[in-house]
């Protein structure tokens, strides 16, 4: 008799948890409205003429994590640009994505003439004007479906990233060692 009432108190106790996890689940995902972003034009140069994006900056770390999750969409001609104050080898996951993307990693610009990099600075000191190369572009990434997500990395030497729509750099002949020309906000 009392291994039965411990094993209903055992029982009732794992139903408790059980519930609460559950509980815990059900809340509305936090919106991107909890972050003020500034926006700024990204000129995409190809070989098939000039491609206008307008991007929101992801450039606290906060925001940088949070990126897009949870949009239910993302418009033709916009997206989300990422500064780093430095290159790096940066991995993108698409974890709490309801949309699939093109990821363009990006790298400074060299300046031909006398070997300064036209790119590089702290992001939140501003960078306004500044052209980058496009190094990688990870086409149709899709949302996450099981844990843990894959990673899809720069392969080095990125510092800005640039998410736009899947299906965005095919339609509009975007291609590694285009260049991305960013004006307009500060980050």
């Amino acid at each position: 008799m009392e291994k039965s009432g411990f094993a209903l108190l055992a029982l009732a106790l794992f139903a408790f948890v059980l519930a609460a996890g559950c509980a815990g689940t059900s809340q509305p995902p936090p919106e991107s409205s909890q972050f003020t972003y500034d926006n700024v034009t990204v000129m995409i140069i190809t070989a098939n003429g000039n491609i206008s994006v307008h991007a929101q900056v992801a450039k606290s770390q906060e925001q940088q994590e949070f990126g897009l999750m949870y949009r239910e969409s993302l418009a033709e001609g916009s997206g989300m640009i990422f500064p780093f104050a430095q290159a790096g080898n940066y991995g993108f996951y698409m974890k709490n994505m309801k949309i699939p993307l093109d990821i363009i990693y990006a790298k400074p610009v060299q300046d031909s003439g006398n070997g300064n990099q036209q790119g590089t600075g702290n992001p939140a000191n501003g960078m306004n004007g500044k052209s980058y190369q496009i190094i990688k572009i990870t086409r149709n990434f899709q949302p996450c479906k099981s844990d843990p997500c894959p990673i899809d990395y720069s392969g080095g030497g990125a510092d800005m990233v640039l998410e736009v729509p899947a299906g965005y750099a095919k339609a509009h002949g975007i291609k590694e060692g285009d260049v991305l020309l960013i004006s307009g906000g500060t980050y």
